[in-house]
C-alpha cells in the first residue's frame, strides 16, 4: 500500500494517474474490471479497465449513467453523494467514493472475478485508502478544477432526482419534510415548494392512523440505524386509481452534521406487480399443462441437476419428485446412461441442437424399460446455455412390438411364398366358379378388350359369341352382337357409352330386354395403384324382383288409402312416444292440425285422472319400458286426452310395438277411437244406478225403522185393548180413561210415524206441491209455542222479534204455512226433547234482505262433533241421545222442506252446551201480489 501511495504521488498528469490506478488495482487484486467516474459531468468515465456494457443503467456502462429505478440502488447513490459511504453491490463488486474537502468528486468501482473469493475486510480497507490517495492527489494537482459551484453535488443531485419518476424524500424525527423531489409533489398533487416543512398529516392524504404508522417506522430507522424495506404497499393516487409502491427507508445524515434523518425512496411497482401476477398465472398454466400431458417432463441446470419433474416423469422413472430434485440426471439413468446415445449435458455445437436418444433404463422395481428422451438446451439472450428442458416417454411396449413385428415379418415372408402357390391353384377354381354363377359376368382390360365372359352372360344374351371365342374381341364388336336383345336401340347406345365412361366410376343401371326381362347391370373399374386396369360388369335377371316391387307399391297404396280413410285415428310413434305419421281422423279427434301434432309426445296430451280406475290411467314409464324390453307387445286402455282447444275427449287407445328384423324396437303403432259418447252414456247409467241404489237403501231402512218403531205402539194398543176387554167392566171411569188415553197416544204416534214416512217418500220422489198463502207469522209462532208448551215438558219458550218485524206491515208473509209449521214444530220439539227441565228455549224472528229468518236456541245436550256432518241424513241419530225415542227422520224432513222453498238451514252446536239452528226462507210476497 505504501508503494501504491508513492506511485500515485509521482504521477503529475491526472489522466495518467487514473489509468495507472485502475490497471494497478486490477492486477493487484485479480480483478476483471475497474472504473473511475466523476460526478462533475453526469458521471462520465475518467479511466476504465475491462469490458464495459451499453446499458445506461449499469454501473459498467460506457455512456453517462442514468438514474437507476431500483429503490435500494437509488438509496446507495444518495448515500455516496451525501455521506461518502462505500458500497458493495454484490459479493464481487465494491464501490468507494472519491471525496475532497469541497465534496464528492467521483467514485472508484472494482469487480473481482467470479472464481475469486468475496472481498475481505482488509481488501475493502485497501480500496478505501486508494480512493483517499486519489483524492489527495486530485486536490494537490488541480485545486482550481474541483467542482465549480454550479456543478456541486447538491445541484447535480437536485436535477438528477427531479428527473427520476421514483419518489425521494428526506424527513426529520418529527416527520417534517426536509427535502423531496418532483415525483413526491406530483403524488400529492401540490407544488413542491408548498410541501417542504409539512408533515404527512398536514398534506391531508392520509388518516391519522396511517400517519402514526409512518412516524413509528421513521423512528425505528433512526433509532436502530437499520434499513427498512417495505416490498409492497397499496396506495390510491389523486385520480382514485389503485397503485402499488415499494418503499425503502434508511438512516441518513448530512456531512458534518450530527442530526439524523430518514431517507425515503418509493418505486412505483404497479406494472411490475401486474406483470408478476400475469407471469405467475402463466407459470401456473404451464405447470398445470405439464402435469396433464402424458409425457414425462423435466428441467435441469447446465450441470444436469434436476430442478423440476412432472408427475408423469415420476411414474415412468419410479422415483419420487422430492428425491429427484437437485439430483444429477445421468446418475439416475446410470453412470454411462445405459445404452444412451449422447450426453445432453455437454454444450451442443449448434444453438439449435436437440438431442434425441433411446436407451434402456433399470427401473427401481427391477424391470428393464426402454425410454425415448428428447433434450433441448435453454439459452439466454446472449446465447449461453442456462439449462436443459427434456421429455421422456416409456417406449417399452413399442420396442416389444417392434421385436414381435420383426419375427412376424420373417414368418410372413414364408407364408406369402406358400400362399402364392396356393393362389395360383385357387385361380383355376375361381374361374370355374365364375362360369357356374347364375349371373352374367363380363370383364375387359385397359384397352376395352374382352378378357372374361361366363356362361351366365350367354344365357341372358343368347346371340352373344361363345365365351371361349369371345376372349380377345373388342368391346364394341362383342356388344354389337347383342344389340338386338335390347328393347330399343337407344338402350343399347346408352349401355355402350356407359361402358366407355366407366374408367374411374362405378355404374348402376337397369336394362329392359326385348324378351320382357329386366336386367340389373353393375359396372366397376378395376384399379391398381389408382391406375385403370379394366372393368368388371355383372348382369342379374331382376324381372321377378321388379314384379314383387310393383306388387308392394300397389299394396302400399292400398294401405295408404286405408290409413287415410280409416274411421279411427292411426299414428306411428317413435320410441320416445312422439307422433311421426298419422291420418286425418286422428287430427280430427284431437283437434290439432298436422303441423302442430307432428312430434308432439303422447304423454303431453294425455290427462291424468283423479280416479284410481285402471282404465283412466296413462301408460306408466314402467309399462313403457316393458314394451322396449320385450315383456309386452300390445297395450289397450281408455284415457282422456286434451284437445288443442283445451277440451277433453275420451279415447280408446291400442298401442303396439313394431320390431326390426333383428328384434330391436323400431316404432309404435297407435290406434285411437273416440269413445266420448259411450263414456257419457256409461256415466248417465252409473248415475241412474246410484240413484236407484240410494232409493232401495232408503226403502230398506224405512222398512227396518217402521217394523221397529211400530212394534212399541202396536204392543201398547194390543195390551190396552186386551185389558179393557177383560177388566173394563170392573174398573172405574178414571182407570178406563187412562187406558183409552194410552190407546189414543199410541195411535197418534203411529200416525205421526206414517206421516213422516210419507213425507220422506214424497220429498224423494218430488211429489210435494207448494200451496203458499198470506198469514201473520208472529201470530203463527205464538200459537205454535202455546200448542207445544201445553202438551210437552216444562221448558220456557220465549219468542223474540227484531228489526223490521216491529212494523205491523211486515207481519203478514206469503209462505207455505203447512211446511213452516212442520219445520218449526220439529225444531222446537227436538229442543224440548233434548233439553233439561226448566231450561230456556229462545225463538228469534227477523227479516233481513227479503228473507224470513228463524233462530231456535236451546241449552240441551248438544250434538257431538263426530255426528255433525251426518245430522241431516235420514235415520241418523247422534250417539249421545241415550234412550230418548226418535226415528232420525225429523231433521231430514226439515231440511227437505226448507230447500223445497229455496231456503237454507245451518246449525252450530257443542256437546253439553246446547244447539242453535238458523233457518232462512226467501219472502215471495211481491211475486204473490
Amino acid at each position: 500500500m505504501t508503494e501504491l501511495s508513492n506511485a500515485i504521488a509521482q504521477h503529475r498528469s491526472l489522466p495518467d494517474l487514473w489509468a495507472w490506478v485502475v490497471a494497478a488495482v486490477t492486477q493487484a487484486w485479480d480483478c476483471d474490471r475497474a472504473i473511475v467516474r466523476t460526478a462533475l459531468n453526469s458521471w462520465d468515465i475518467v479511466a476504465a479497465q475491462g469490458e464495459l456494457t451499453p446499458d445506461p443503467k449499469s454501473w459498467w456502462s460506457a455512456a453517462p449513467l442514468e438514474c437507476p429505478l431500483d429503490a435500494p440502488i437509488l438509496s446507495r447513490w444518495l448515500a455516496i453523494l451525501y455521506t461518502g459511504q462505500a458500497w458493495q453491490p454484490d459479493p464481487h463488486s465494491y464501490c468507494v467514493p472519491i471525496q475532497t474537502d469541497q465534496g464528492l468528486w467521483g467514485m472508484f468501482l472494482v469487480e473481482q472475478s467470479a472464481t475469486v473469493p468475496a472481498w475481505t475486510a482488509q481488501e475493502r480497507q485497501g480500496l478505501t485508502l486508494v480512493a483517499q490517495q486519489m483524492a489527495i492527489a486530485l486536490q494537490a494537482r488541480t485545486p482550481s478544477s474541483l467542482q465549480p459551484p454550479d456543478l456541486a453535488p447538491p445541484l447535480f443531485l437536485h436535477h438528477l432526482l427531479n428527473s427520476d419518476p421514483n419518489i425521494v424524500f428526506v424527513k426529520d424525527w418529527d416527520d417534517h419534510i426536509i427535502w423531496a423531489n418532483q415525483a413526491f409533489a406530483q403524488k400529492y398533487g401540490r407544488p413542491l415548494e408548498s410541501i417542504i416543512g409539512k408533515t404527512s398529516l398536514e398534506l391531508g392524504h392520509h388518516t391519522p392512523e396511517e400517519v402514526q404508522v409512518f412516524v413509528e417506522q421513521n423512528h425505528h430507522v433512526i433509532r436502530t440505524q437499520t434499513d427498512l424495506l417495505i416490498p409492497e404497499e397499496c396506495c390510491t393516487d389523486g385520480q382514485g386509481k389503485q397503485q402499488w409502491w415499494q418503499w425503502l427507508k434508511r438512516p441518513f445524515s448530512m456531512l458534518g452534521q450530527s442530526q439524523q434523518y430518514v431517507l425515503g425512496i418509493g418505486v412505483n411497482v404497479t406494472q411490475h406487480r401486474h406483470a408478476m401476477l400475469a407471469l405467475q398465472r402463466s407459470e401456473r398454466r404451464y405447470v398445470s399443462l405439464a402435469e396433464l400431458v402424458p409425457v414425462g417432463i423435466f428441467h435441469a441446470d447446465p450441470q444436469g441437476h434436476l430442478h423440476y419433474v412432472n408427475e408423469q416423469w415420476t411414474e415412468i422413472m419410479g422415483i419420487p419428485a422430492i428425491e429427484a430434485i437437485q439430483t444429477q440426471w445421468l446418475s439416475l439413468v446410470g453412470a454411462e446412461g445405459g445404452d444412451r446415445d449422447g450426453n445432453p449435458w455437454q454444450p451442443p455445437c449448434s444453438p439449435s441442437t436437440t438431442l434425441k436418444a433411446e436407451y434402456q433404463y433399470q427401473h427401481p422395481d427391477g424391470s428393464t424399460r426402454w425410454l425415448l428422451e428428447q433434450t433441448a438446451p435453454e439459452r439466454n439472450s446472449e446465447g449461453q446455455i442456462i439449462g436443459y428442458l427434456g421429455t421422456i416417454i416409456d417406449i417399452s411396449d413399442r420396442k416389444t412390438q417392434e421385436t414381435h413385428l420383426q419375427r412376424l415379418n420373417l414368418g410372413l415372408e414364408q407364408r406369402v411364398s406358400d400362399r402364392t402357390a396356393a393362389l395360383q391353384s385357387t385361380t383355376g377354381h375361381l374361374m370355374a366358379l365364375i362360369q357356374t354363377l347364375q349371373i352374367g359376368v363380363l370383364a375387359t382390360d385397359a384397352t376395352a378388350q374382352i378378357v372374361l365372359v361366363n356362361k351366365g352372360f350367354r344365357e341372358l344374351f343368347p346371340t352373344s359369341p361363345d365365351p371361349d371365342t369371345a376372349v380377345g374381341l373388342p368391346l364394341l364388336t362383342f356388344l354389337t352382337s347383342c344389340q338386338d336383345q335390347f328393347l330399343t336401340a337407344t338402350d343399347f347406345i346408352q349401355h355402350y357409352h356407359h361402358f366407355l365412361n366407366s374408367r374411374h366410376h362405378s355404374i348402376h343401371a337397369e336394362l329392359e330386354l326385348s324378351t320382357g326381362q329386366v336386367v340389373e347391370w353393375d359396372c366397376v373399374p378395376i384399379l391398381s395403384e389408382d391406375q385403370y386396369q379394366g372393368s368388371l360388369s355383372m348382369y342379374r335377371d331382376i324381372t321377378e324382383r321388379k314384379q314383387v316391387e310393383r306388387s308392394l307399391r300397389d299394396s302400399e297404396e292400398r294401405f295408404r288409402a286405408m290409413f287415410e280413410q280409416a274411421a279411427m285415428g292411426i299414428a306411428q310413434l317413435d320410441l320416445q312416444g312422439r307422433f311421426v305419421q298419422f291420418n286425418q281422423r286422428l287430427c280430427d279427434i284431437l283437434g290439432y292440425d298436422a303441423a302442430t301434432l307432428r312430434y308432439q309426445r303422447l304423454r303431453d296430451i294425455e290427462v291424468q285422472s283423479d280416479s284410481p280406475a285402471p282404465q283412466d290411467n296413462r301408460l306408466t314409464p314402467t309399462q313403457w319400458n316393458q314394451f322396449l324390453c320385450g315383456m309386452r307387445e300390445t297395450y289397450a286402455h281408455e284415457q282422456k286426452y286434451r284437445r288443442a282447444d283445451g277440451s277433453l275427449v275420451w279415447g280408446h287407445m291400442i298401442l303396439s310395438l313394431v320390431r326390426q328384423v333383428g328384434g330391436e324396437p323400431d316404432y309404435f303403432i297407435a290406434i285411437l277411437d273416440d269413445v266420448s259418447d259411450r263414456k257419457q252414456a256409461e256415466a248417465e247409467i252409473l248415475r241412474a244406478l246410484d240413484t236407484e241404489k240410494e232409493l232401495n237403501e232408503l226403502k230398506t231402512r224405512l222398512i227396518d225403522m217402521a217394523s221397529h218403531e211400530f212394534r212399541t205402539p202396536l204392543t201398547t194398543i194390543l195390551g190396552s185393548v186386551e185389558l179393557l176387554r177383560l177388566y173394563g167392566q170392573q174398573w172405574d171411569e178414571t182407570k178406563r180413561y187412562k187406558y183409552l188415553q194410552r190407546l189414543q197416544d199410541a195411535g197418534l204416534r203411529m200416525k205421526a210415524l206414517v206421516d213422516n214416512v210419507l213425507t220422506v217418500s214424497r220429498a224423494n220422489t218430488e211429489r210435494l206441491t207448494l200451496r203458499p198463502h198470506f198469514f201473520d207469522v208472529i201470530e203463527f209462532c205464538r200459537n205454535l209455542i202455546d200448542e207445544l208448551t201445553m202438551g210437552q215438558g216444562c221448558q220456557t219458550i220465549v219468542l223474540q222479534t227484531e228489526g223490521s218485524l216491529r212494523d205491523r206491515s211486515h207481519y203478514v208473509v206469503y209462505l207455505e204455512e203447512r211446511l213452516l209449521h212442520h219445520i218449526l214444530s220439529n225444531l222446537l220439539y227436538n229442543a224440548i226433547k233434548y233439553s233439561p227441565p226448566d231450561s230456556l228455549i229462545q225463538v228469534g224472528l227477523t227479516v233481513e234482505d227479503q228473507r224470513l229468518i228463524f233462530r231456535i236456541e236451546d241449552q240441551g245436550i248438544g250434538v257431538p262433533f263426530a255426528d255433525q256432518d251426518r245430522l241431516f241424513d235420514a235415520f241418523h241419530r247422534a250417539r249421545n241421545v241415550g234412550k230418548v225415542p226418535g226415528t232420525g227422520l225429523g231433521l231430514n224432513i226439515v231440511k227437505k222442506y226448507v230447500e223445497l222453498q229455496g231456503g237454507t238451514i245451518v246449525f252450530c252446536s257443542k256437546e253439553g252446551f246446547g244447539t242453535t239452528f238458523r233457518v232462512a226462507l226467501p219472502l215471495i210476497e211481491e211475486v204473490a201480489k
